[in-house]
């Protein structure tokens, strides 16, 4: 009978409602002991009191109790009335206070706790603090051993992540910069928000790998919230710059002045980085929104990328709430400068592309001359255009002008009549309708067409119809 005492106390606890401010020790997972409404202030001492009810059939403890702590405060943990650690020192009669860590771990020695409930009692100052806060105490949590460790590593892995994407869009851009002309250099400014981003990442991760005193905390959270508008009003400026120039100046001062007044209203240094990050997302997108009213989206990619990004980070925002400055917000800063660094890549890549044509032109060109081939020599107001006649394959009269295309695709519009152009042109060339003149030797073949009359049709399979007045000059064509 005495043997079933144990197992029949636990059953009242379980029946019967736990008094205020209890906790049941759970031995598989670490319970909350955290409750919003604490709060300590600088020049007060806060005590926290809580009932820990532990199992009988928990007894003995494989493991010490652990107690882990994250505050801006220094502490003083009591339990069953036995002084068990200390996180710093309290101030006292004689003696100020000495700051404690940010994070700190006690573990509850075995022979302190006993079947049923277990006071503890922990004590909180927060002097070295300047200001106070909404919630200086971040984590109060009690549950099996564990070895003492920074918290959250695993927490700030996809920020890890991102910030090796940062490091290398800032080398990408630094290089870029380098390279450019001094007078413009607009790798600057995609470069100076990925270092702004990646010391604001390193600074959200300092905590998983520093162990500083808690008043460096407020240190961080400030420094955090800074990064973040500085980041916000330089994206703001490059959004303003490329979506709408002319009120660049302007669109960066707005925000300028909504990003100061979300850090003097807003409580809470998450909440007042999580709203300037929501100012700069809004101003890609007004700003990207105009640009694609004036424009097609095919002729504005880069704000057709922009809209999509700024409205998934808004949303994403809207969904993760304070934990999207953990997770997401610096993979939205890498996915955009990815995109920016693509969009130079095939600028690069056309340019390139550009210059190689060129260079192949002049060389045919050299080769024409050297060969004692004809060279023309065309016009576009004050534009001109040298080629070499046997690269002429079609003509074709567009109201005053002629659109001449040429062996290697591209099309060229000349101010002149198509009748004047065939007189400075060799007899190679037939006049096959009223619009269209093509050289003999990209003729393939003459043709019925199913319409009634005629076609021809050219070696790279393009059809053009025969007028009835041209028809006699492809007789001799006729197979």
């Amino acid at each position: 009978m005495f043997r079933r005492l144990p197992m029949l106390f636990y059953f009242l606890i379980l029946l019967f409602p736990a008094p205020a401010g209890a906790t049941c020790y759970q031995p598989a997972a670490p319970c909350d002991l955290i409750d919003t409404a604490d709060n300590v202030a600088p020049g007060q001492i806060l005590t926290i009191e809580r009932s820990i009810i532990v199992p009988p059939d928990a007894l003995p403890l494989d493991w010490p109790l652990s107690l882990h702590i994250a505050a801006l405060a220094s502490s003083e943990i009591i339990w069953n009335g036995q002084h068990i650690g200390s996180n710093g020192r309290l101030p006292d009669a004689t003696h100020a206070e000495v700051a404690g860590r940010y994070f700190a771990s006690f573990n509850v020695p075995r022979g302190a706790v006993r079947a049923g409930e277990n006071h503890l009692r922990i004590r909180f100052s927060a002097d070295h603090l300047w200001t106070p806060l909404v919630q200086p105490i971040h984590l109060l949590q009690i549950g099996p051993y564990e070895t003492p460790a920074l918290p959250s590593r695993t927490h700030y892995l996809p920020t890890l992540v991102a910030l090796g994407l940062l490091a290398v869009c800032f080398a990408y851009f630094l290089v870029a910069a380098w390279l450019q002309p001094r007078g413009a250099r607009p790798a600057i400014l995609p470069a100076l928000i990925a270092l702004l981003s990646m010391v604001q990442a390193l600074a959200e991760v300092a905590r998983s790998f520093v162990d500083y005193p808690y008043p460096w905390h407020l240190v961080r959270v400030s420094g955090i919230a800074l990064l973040a508008t500085l980041t916000t009003l330089t994206l703001c400026f490059g959004a303003a710059k490329r979506f709408w120039p002319d009120r660049r100046y302007a669109i960066t001062g707005i925000a300028a002045c909504t990003a100061v007044a979300m850090l003097l209203w807003i409580a809470g240094f998450d909440y007042k980085s999580l709203a300037v990050v929501a100012v700069g997302q809004m101003v890609m997108l007004v700003t990207a929104l105009r640009a694609l009213w004036h424009t097609a989206i095919a002729r504005n990619k880069a704000a057709a990328i922009a809209l999509v990004i700024g409205t998934a980070a808004l949303l994403t925002m809207t969904w993760e709430g304070g934990e999207f400055l953990d997770r997401s917000y610096y993979f939205v800063i890498a996915i955009l400068l990815i995109a920016c660094i693509l969009e130079q890549l095939g600028m690069l890549r056309a340019e390139r592309m550009a210059q190689q044509r060129i260079s192949e032109l002049e060389e045919r060109l050299r080769h024409a001359e050297a060969a004692g081939d004809p060279i023309l020599t065309l016009k576009n107001g004050s534009r001109q255009y040298r080629l070499a006649v046997d690269d002429i394959v079609i003509l074709r009269a567009a109201d005053d002008y002629v659109e001449v295309q040429t062996a290697d695709g591209r099309n060229l519009l000349v101010t002149m009549g198509l009748t004047r152009l065939l007189r400075e042109l060799p007899a190679d060339f037939l006049r096959i309708h009223k619009s269209y003149a093509i050289a003999r030797r990209a003729i393939a073949s003459v043709e019925v067409r199913a319409g009634g009359g005629r076609q021809v049709r050219l070696h790279d399979g393009t059809t053009i119809p025969v007028g009835r007045r041209f028809a006699g000059s492809l007789r001799e064509l006729d197979g």
